[in-house]
């Protein structure tokens, strides 16, 4: 391990100093001063943290190594000012965990920090004075505070002599102290704390530095930290124990003289299970911290200091475990029985998802390659399916990609244990870190149970694969004694799922029995995919699986391909020819068809217009077909996010309006799609005022032959050759079988977006990147979408005048519960800058409408109608209530019809109150009548939610240790309020005050003070019916 120092001279970055700064003895004995002077004041943090780990100069020391073994022989690019930033923030960083009887007193009457800390680590002690907490929390309270009081501490008598004598050559003193303060920041405010941007004076890097700190003070990871002789002195608290325990276990790091940007080795001895997992607990916090650093890295000077190879990764191998034997517990199952459960109609809706889950692994593969080889452009690369009988009569499909490829490691760590992804292991952040990129890369696979589709229909499954970075493959698969120019080819074969497997290796020296499956047509379009001695010869994954004609039925393999293809980055072949286009082929084609096409009806169906509708003989419709591609949509407002919507509408120059009977109609036509074949029908509508006493609906309602004379036609869109009609997808995207939907990565996710019955507007979003929607297992249906994009989705449906979706939102889950703070973020983002150009109105809407007595049913009706019967206008409800109960003190009158008056709040109050709840509008009562209602009986009618009723108040006081300890109820509770009448509120209230009340440990929850509410508690009005 490594050796630690017992001064400061014998430090690595000490001796640095000392010989870049030879001739500036002054400024030397000064930095040299501050240590002294820091190590003496640290000496007072057991004053106030008598149960922590060592913040001495112990700690000062072992940071300083920990620097200086990170850096190795990198050591000597550091300048002076970087040598000397560095020592002065080993030195001053904890300075804040020493507190004065006055300094603790003021730390503790900062009223908003104390609840801040308390929602996000002790909800149950909300509404304790400070003295009253317990001794640990108060402790880890003043923890959280000390990165951020540095310079108040250098502001105090015993430090500001020295202070006042800062050397005017040495590094600037803010810098020093945004330096320290870096090491209880987040990686966003690293990025963008400009007192952290390189010093050209000083020749420093503050950021880099920074990055150095942080992993320091993290790598302090050992026994000279947490002596055994303090230990009983300090054990009176169990964390503190743990922590001091992990110490105590921890024989520490080891770093190489020269950084080479491998796994940095760990040792450590564990007598206790329970430590042992607290130690690892802690390595993976430090492989995050080095994700971070990495990720930060490339923000710094440009030069050495963004190459610098930070370690990949801890090595764990030499964590033993004395007098136990240790492991990850695990649970055994059946394979068979859980195979079963995963297979066929237990998770898959068709027995041709197998080619999806072939073909989405294979993009992702050539993806993610062009995100780790510079050399590599996914575009030019290509996908090849292929489909054949082999000299016995048995049906044979193969795909083969040119992407990552796997080496053996990988294709045993996650293609062959169900359920691993490496798309979602830290295996490949690691990988892309290896390779530069420090963007997380999202695929589409996710769960790690795609290879079991293939034997949905296949009884034999063989793979060849090489792994395109030689580099790790020699790391994780070289014989001992082998030659660097060994290859790394795979080959694979399953007989089946209840078979066997057998992977020979070329590093091996194992032979094949030949090349892998392929047609006799393979030719020359193969050569990419070339075997030697029946291992690839180029980079990538070929996969061919024998299929069972009685499994497989009458499938269309081709045409399977051809209905999950839409836009991908890369060509797709099947059998040489061409399935499908790419993304930029689309996309050219959508801009060549973009803008408004006019149709006209044909003489035979005008004589059919006149035939039906005499009384407006001669005004005949134009359709109008207009295509809009959003990859160009200015701003760009969301990276990532693109599609194409086409709009089918029946215009005409006039309102047609006739009397009949004494009642007035009028003409309109629309299109939908009974079956397979699109139509437009013009039928005869009632006028609406003719409807508005009876009915109370806000549209016209259609009429039958049998109310009047005259009657209604259709015709199908192909007679009047209406162009691109019926395939406008398959036109664009060479995909016949979607007419709207949601694509992420040139997959197929879902069609929801389509409704069948209003073909007149489609809607195709491309999705990549961060944008990936979370999928059932199944993968043949999105069940939630980033909120960020379903608030893009409303904006540009808004914007060009597409009509709504309601069940596609109401099909996602909790998109309406989620909290008033995850709304914040998007209306903070680019998304809601362009959101408020284009719906600057929705909220003074709500003002106007709100402060208007809603007594008249068809108002009422109206409201409910827009905003809950309609998905998108119900989001848009929520979006614009986020600002209101951001910048509005409201108050709700029941008296007067629950009216909403609205009052602008101060700057200065507390926006936190409601942050763990989904916008819903809570408001003071106006009177103490209105203070009995909690809120309206019906939820469609529901305005607002009366924050200082008793239950309402009692569930915002205990609103965080809800959350925290009984998150289901809470909830529920929530979802309540926000989406069910008041039968169903009061029954499900009881229900969950009995669960909380029955608990023999409520975590500090006052159950008994929960109000107990029945129909009294809601407001409705006299003679209200509740049928919308």
């Amino acid at each position: 391990m490594a050796e630690r120092s017992q001064g400061l001279e014998s430090t690595a970055l000490w001796r640095a100093y000392r010989e870049k700064m030879s001739s500036d003895e002054e400024r030397m004995a000064w930095v040299k001063k501050v240590y002294e002077e820091a190590v003496a004041y640290l000496g007072d943090v057991r004053q106030d943290f008598k149960n922590y780990t060592l913040h001495d100069g112990i700690h000062v020391r072992n940071v300083l190594d920990a620097m200086g073994g990170l850096l190795g022989d990198w050591i000597g690019k550091l300048s002076a000012g970087e040598i000397e930033l560095l020592i002065l923030a080993a030195c001053l960083h904890d300075l804040g965990m020493v507190y004065t009887d006055e300094e603790r007193e003021s730390a503790f009457s900062r009223e908003r920090a104390c609840q801040e800390f308390l929602r996000e680590y002790a909800p149950e002690l909300l509404g304790c004075a400070s003295e009253e907490w317990p001794e640990d929390k108060r402790q880890w309270y003043l923890r959280t505070l000390h990165p951020f009081r540095i310079s108040e501490v250098l502001q105090n008598e015993g430090w500001m002599e020295l202070m006042d004598s800062w050397p005017v050559r040495a590094v600037p003193k803010r810098c020093v102290l945004a330096v320290c303060q870096a090491h209880g920041e987040g990686p966003k405010e690293l990025r963008i704390n400009r007192e952290l941007e390189y010093l050209a004076a000083s020749d420093a890097d503050p950021l880099f530095c920074a990055l150095l700190l942080r992993l320091a003070d993290l790598l302090d990871f050992d026994d000279t930290r947490a002596p055994r002789v303090l230990y009983s002195y300090a054990a009176y608290n169990e964390k503190s124990r743990e922590e001091w325990k992990k110490h105590q276990s921890s024989a520490g790091f080891s770093y190489q003289p020269v950084p080479a940007g491998e796994e940095l080795p760990y040792k450590a001895r564990c007598k206790n299970p329970e430590i042992e997992h607290a130690v690892r607990h802690f390595l993976d916090w430090v492989d995050e911290e080095l994700y971070q650093c990495a990720g930060l890295q490339r923000y710094c000077r440009a030069g050495w200091r963004q190459e610098f190879p930070f370690p990949r990764a801890v090595c764990r191998g030499e964590i033993e475990s004395d007098g136990y034997l240790g492991g990850d517990f695990s649970l055994t199952m059946d394979q068979e029985q859980i195979l079963h459960l995963l297979m066929g109609e237990n998770l898959y809706d068709d027995r041709d998802v197998f080619v999806r889950e072939l073909l989405q692994n294979a993009i992702d593969a050539t993806l993610l390659r062009g995100e780790m080889d510079a050399s590599f452009v996914p575009e030019e690369s290509h996908i090849d399916c292929w489909e054949w009988s082999d000299k016995e009569g048995k049906l044979w499909f193969r795909i083969d990609d040119y992407g990552t490829g796997m080496t053996l490691g990988m294709l045993q760590r996650y293609f062959l244990k169900v359920g691993n992804s490496y798309y979602t292991s830290q295996e490949l952040k690691r990988d892309l870190r290896d390779h530069g990129r420090m963007e997380e890369f999202y695929g589409i696979s996710c769960f790690g149970i795609g290879f079991l589709s293939c034997f949905l229909c296949g009884d034999f499954v063989e793979v060849s694969t090489l792994y395109f970075d030689p580099e790790k493959n020699r790391r994780e698969e070289m014989p001992a004694g082998h030659a660097r120019g060994t290859d790394y080819g795979i080959r694979l074969q399953v007989t089946g799922l209840k078979g066997y497997y057998t992977i020979r290796s070329q590093a091996e020296n194992h032979g094949t029995g030949g090349n892998l499956p392929r047609p006799d047509f393979f030719g020359e379009e193969g050569q990419d995919c070339s075997e030697w001695r029946g291992y690839r010869g180029k980079p990538g994954t070929s996969i061919a699986i024998r299929l069972d004609p009685g499994k497989l039925g009458t499938l269309n393999l081709r045409e399977t391909v051809r209905k999950y293809l839409c836009g991908a980055k890369m060509p797709v072949y099947y059998n040489k020819k061409r399935v499908g286009r790419t993304y930029g082929e689309a996309m050219k084609i959508a801009h060549d068809l973009a803008g408004e096409r006019v149709y006209e009806l044909d003489q035979r169906m005008k004589k059919k217009f006149d035939d039906c509708f005499p009384a407006v003989r001669g005004n005949y419709p134009k359709l109008v077909q207009t295509v809009i591609p959003l990859d160009t949509e200015d701003p760009q407002i969301l990276p990532g996010f693109s599609g194409v919507l086409a709009k089918h509408e029946v215009c005409f120059e006039r309102k047609l309006y006739w009397e009949e009977g004494g009642k007035n109609y009028t003409v309109g036509g629309e299109f939908y799609c009974p079956g397979e074949k699109s139509r437009c029908i013009f039928q005869c509508w009632l006028r609406k005022e003719e409807i508005s006493k009876a009915e109370n609906m806000d549209s016209f309602v259609k009429v039958g032959r049998g109310d009047i004379k005259i009657g209604s036609f259709f015709f199908e869109l192909g007679e009047l050759e209406y162009e691109n009609w019926e395939g406008i997808w398959d036109t664009i995207f060479g995909n016949p079988y979607i007419v709207g939907g949601v694509i992420y990565q040139g997959i197929v996710m879902d069609r929801t977006l389509y409704d069948h019955l209003d073909i007149g507007n489609c809607k195709l979003f491309l999705l990549e990147g961060k944008w990936k929607p979370t999928v059932k297992a199944s993968r043949s249906k999105i069940v939630k979408l980033p909120l960020d994009l379903l608030v893009a989705f409303k904006g540009i449906w808004d914007k060009y005048v597409m009509p709504d979706n309601a069940g596609f939102l109401f099909e996602l889950a909790d998109w309406n519960l989620i909290t008033l703070s995850g709304w914040r973020e998007v209306q903070n983002s680019a998304v809601g800058q362009w959101m408020m150009q284009n719906q600057k109105d929705c909220a003074k809407e709500i003002i106007r409408e709100y402060q208007e007595y809603a007594g008249r049913k068809e108002d009422k009706y109206k409201m409910a109608l827009l905003v809950y019967m309609s998905g998108m206008h119900q989001m848009m409800y929520k979006y614009a209530m986020v600002y209101l109960q951001d910048h509005y003190d409201m108050t709700i009158n029941y008296e007067k019809g629950q009216i909403i008056m609205f009052h602008k709040k101060k700057e200065e109050e507390d926006k936190g109150k409601y942050d763990i709840f989904p916008p819903m509008m809570f408001c003071r009562a106006a009177s103490d009548q209105s203070r009995k209602y909690m809120c309206h009986a019906f939820r469609f009618f529901r305005r607002g939610i009366t924050e200082d009723h008793p239950m309402t108040a009692w569930l915002l006081e205990n609103s965080a240790l809800l959350n925290r300890y009984f998150q289901r109820q809470f909830r529920q509770m929530v979802e309540c309020l926000c989406l069910k009448d008041a039968d169903d509120i009061i029954q499900e209230y009881h229900m969950i005050r009995e669960q909380l009340c029955a608990l023999s440990n409520c975590h500090g929850l006052d159950v008994k003070s929960m109000p107990v509410i029945g129909w009294e508690d809601f407001w409705e009005e006299e003679g209200e019916e509740w049928d919308v």
